[in-house]
């Protein structure tokens, strides 16, 4: 789900624990 993954990595990057943080795919 294209939605989830993006709400899921923008979450996760507004609190600096992407993996892929600024270059995340779904962001």
């Amino acid at each position: 789900n294209a939605r989830y993954k993006t709400s899921m990595c923008r979450d996760l990057t507004s609190h600096g624990s992407c993996p892929r943080g600024k270059n995340c795919t779904f962001a």
